[in-house]
């Protein structure tokens, strides 16, 4: 990232609205953003192993994580895979000391009882596939017809997700950067909970295209006008107080599947133009 923007990057940090619900609730959210941050940083610089243990320390929300690690294995970061599942297996024994095994059977019959109940749990205000799917389309709550369309939908999304890192394995190349962006968003999308603080995240992918837009690096067309809409959809915290008062927030969902299209269009691009240099330079 630009440290000439530096300022404005704090910017599109602390005037993000669900930033501010974070730091007015107290949630854990700010603690994730940080984890993904340094995680992304560790894999630049080519501290795999430091990465795969940042990212483990976020297993207390295991949906804004796992998808990340499902990649790393998939693309065979093996130094970062191993450094996950160590961190991973050392969090994993210490909580089972605490709490014991009734302890986490007792947390899995709670989770289950407030997906079913709704405790504190409203799709309608989720930004994901799930609140749209329940809200937007229709489908019912809790049903065994919905759970199966929405397995399906993550699925498919995962595997776009994965196509989209097709080839090398680069961290010093820009297409890393919006990869890692768009890997970000499908997180978001894919995770079946997601309340409005957890799209705080959100800002590293927004922080990461905005410097490549500033850069004059996109290539793709319509890519830049596309991207500067759904920024400012994004910083409209008004909007956000009113979808959210009228339980549709779901629509966001829209917004984010928006520019997951957009950086997909651009990493497409972009991996285009490598294959038609490199086939030049043969």
């Amino acid at each position: 990232v630009n440290p000439a923007h530096k300022i404005l990057f704090a910017v599109l940090l602390i005037a993000f609205y669900p930033t501010t619900v974070a730091l007015l609730h107290g949630q854990d959210s700010v603690l994730s953003a940080f984890l993904m941050a340094a995680a992304f940083a560790g894999l630049k610089r080519k501290r795999e192993a430091a990465a795969g243990i940042v990212l483990a320390l976020g297993l207390y929300k295991p949906q804004l994580v796992l998808p990340l690690a499902g990649l790393l294995f998939l693309k065979r970061r093996w130094r970062a895979v191993l450094g996950f599942g160590a961190a991973a297996s050392v969090l994993g024994i210490i909580s089972l000391a605490i709490v014991g095994w009734s302890g986490l059977t007792e947390y899995f019959q709670l989770l289950s009882w407030m997906d079913r109940t709704h405790y504190t749990i409203v799709p309608a205000n989720m930004a994901n596939i799930r609140g749209a799917a329940e809200t937007l389309l229709g489908f019912g709550p809790a049903s065994q017809t919905t759970k199966l369309i929405l397995l399906l939908i993550c699925i498919s999304f995962y595997a776009w997700l994965v196509l989209l890192w097709k080839g090398d394995w680069d961290p010093n190349k820009p297409r890393f950067d919006l990869a890692f962006s768009h890997m970000i968003v499908a997180s978001l999308l894919l995770s079946y909970h997601l309340y409005v603080h957890d799209l705080i995240l959100l800002v590293i992918s927004l922080v990461l295209m905005t410097n490549d837009v500033l850069l004059a690096r996109t290539q793709a067309a319509l890519v830049r006008p596309a991207f500067l809409a759904l920024l400012l959809t994004f910083y409209c915290p008004f909007a956000a107080l009113w979808l959210l008062k009228k339980e549709l927030f779901a629509w966001v969902a829209v917004a984010l599947i928006g520019f997951a299209l957009v950086l997909a269009k651009e990493i497409s691009e972009r991996n285009k133009r490598e294959r038609q240099m490199e086939q030049c330079v043969v």
